[in-house]
């Protein structure tokens, strides 16, 4: 299967912001970052979860969500899954297909993450959405969309940053001494990182006890968003809400997609988390990070 983005129409949802819309159009340092995707910890996770829950002998169709430069997506068509790859930025999928335009079962196909995606109703056997989530600016509209593209039974897996962990600011803190800056969202002071750990805190139990998404905007730093990868800061400066798993529990209950894992990383070959990433993984999904989840539709 081989098609191009070219002659594809997106689909009517709002468009991303001017800044984020730039941003991804046109960072060619962010792009060479997405080449190294499919060695990377998210990627690898993922294929495993889909392994386990949606094998690959009967070339289940699948799409991979916000597919960026396309190598998950090469993956997955490898291993026997009809795969369309579909991404908001034209300079990603182009990168996708002069690299990937040959590849068998493999389609790439330009979409808009709003309200809207190009597909039709339960037209895929599993969609994966691998570092995606908490960069789209209106996430239970695209979720909605993502279980509504799912065939009843299908599976959907999600992979992405807790942004809501109440470590995260601590660990930054204590991180400062070997990296040449402090970071946004650590705070300057052990007072500060304790503030932010708090915010964390009452926002997740305010999810957990009213039982309703929040879903809690926040303001991505595009300018800044490769220095801080470059500098060790991670690469999330530029997601644009505090992604958590019970906000997307929570709305994906009520698209009607029943969870089956929600947990942090596994401590295996592939995922090298390191010391504290095993720690990590002890915690219970809401308050640690990254985060595998998985559902089933119907």
């Amino acid at each position: 299967m081989h098609q191009s983005s070219q002659g594809v129409s997106a689909s009517a949802g709002p468009e991303p912001s001017a800044e984020a819309e730039e941003f991804y159009g046109t960072s060619a340092e962010y792009r060479d970052r997405l080449h190294l995707s499919a060695g990377r910890t998210y990627a690898q996770v993922a294929r495993s979860a889909l392994w386990r829950h949606m094998p690959p002998q009967a070339g289940p169709k699948v799409l991979d969500f916000g597919c960026g430069t396309g190598e998950f997506s090469r993956l997955l068509s490898g291993m026997g899954y009809q795969v369309v790859g579909s991404d908001v930025s034209h300079l990603f999928l182009r990168d996708a297909l002069e690299r990937h335009g040959d590849a068998a079962h493999l389609a790439f196909v330009q979409s808009d993450p709003g309200p809207h995606l190009p597909f039709r109703d339960g037209a895929f056997d599993a969609v994966a959405a691998v570092n995606v989530i908490e960069h789209v600016a209106e996430p239970e509209p695209m979720l909605h969309q993502l279980a509504r593209v799912l065939r009843p039974g299908g599976i959907l897996v999600l992979t992405f940053p807790n942004l809501l962990s109440p470590f995260r600011p601590l660990k930054r803190f204590f991180s400062r001494q070997r990296l040449p800056r402090y970071g946004p969202e650590s705070g300057e002071t052990v007072g500060q990182s304790l503030a932010l750990l708090l915010r964390d805190l009452r926002l997740l139990l305010a999810i957990a006890v009213r039982r309703k998404p929040r879903f809690v905007p926040r303001q991505a730093d595009f300018a800044h968003a490769n220095l801080y990868y470059q500098l060790g800061y991670g690469a999330d400066y530029d997601a644009v809400w505090l992604c958590n798993p019970l906000d997307v529990a929570l709305a994906l209950e009520r698209a009607g997609v029943r969870q089956l894992e929600c947990h942090p990383f596994p401590v295996t070959a592939e995922t090298h988390l390191g010391a504290w990433g095993r720690v990590r993984t002890r915690l219970p999904a809401a308050l640690s990070s990254p985060i595998l989840w998985v559902g089933r539709k119907g």
